[in-house]
């Protein structure tokens, strides 16, 4: 604040202060940033008589604290509290009406600004703060079962999650890669995600098995594969139809297709 000082009784004025350059006139404008104690030397013009006087020109800094976060989770609220003053306006806020603490929910990076007004000895004044708020994505989670789209049941198979830091799945496996032994009919897994920033989603993925029927499950006169030993070219008979993977002695899938019942 801008603070103007006034000498009268003589004719000729000079103010001086610890650290500042002798000033001449009447008033005397100055800011100060601190408490400080300014002299001023006054001349006669009908003499040399020279009268000294002093002030005090006392500074209140107030002392406002903002309490906040500095950073959320996006969807997650924040709590902003002020302290050190007697009203409070924010800047932005959904309240018409001076709020010492507010709850606010941004959706992108927000810088909330303050104007506290404090007193002291009879004197108000506005000091003015701000404070930052970060907002952080949720990790983007997925489950994959890899190039598994369809499986019979028993059979092993593997689950992959991705776009996260740390993951934990329903049944307390902490990696991002989970083996299920058996494939059931219908198996629903949930894996929690958690980013660098510490923020935290869930994803699932339901996997559905076949109840698939093996060679060995036909009796001989309903399934046959003919010629047999054959040149590469072989025909299949199945009554009831189904699908079939043809796999090489690695146990390799070579193909895979499906019969319709009856042929």
């Amino acid at each position: 604040a801008m603070l103007v000082l006034s000498g009268s009784g003589a004719s000729s004025y000079t103010w001086s202060a610890p650290g500042a350059a002798p000033t001449t006139g009447q008033t005397y404008s100055l800011s100060p940033a601190a408490t400080m104690v300014y002299t001023l030397s006054g001349a006669s013009s009908t003499n040399s008589c020279v009268s000294i006087a002093t002030v005090q020109a006392t500074v209140f800094s107030p002392t406002v604290l903002i309490t906040s976060p500095s950073a959320i989770c996006a969807g997650e609220s924040a709590t902003l509290s002020a302290s050190g003053a007697f009203s409070y306006t924010w800047n932005p806020t959904l309240s018409p009406f001076p709020l010492q603490s507010m709850i606010v929910s941004p959706v992108t990076n927000t810088v909330y600004f303050l104007a506290a007004l404090s007193s002291s000895n009879g004197l108000n004044c506005v000091s003015n703060h701000s404070v930052a708020l970060q907002v952080n994505a949720l990790p983007s989670l997925s489950i994959s079962a890899g190039k598994k789209i369809e499986m019979c049941l028993n059979e092993t198979y593997s689950l992959s999650a991705s776009g996260a830091s740390t993951y934990t799945w329903s049944g307390g496996q902490t990696t991002n890669t989970l083996n299920v032994p058996q494939a059931q009919l219908s198996q629903t897994f949930m894996v929690t995600g958690t980013s660098a920033a510490g923020c935290v989603s869930t994803a699932s993925i339901t996997v559905n098995a076949l109840k698939c029927v093996g060679i060995e499950e036909y009796s001989v006169s309903e399934f046959r594969v003919y010629p047999n030993p054959s040149e590469g070219v072989v025909f299949i008979h199945a009554p009831r139809g189904g699908k079939f993977r043809v796999v090489n002695e690695l146990g390799q899938i070579i193909t895979a297709f499906e019969v319709e019942a009856g042929t």
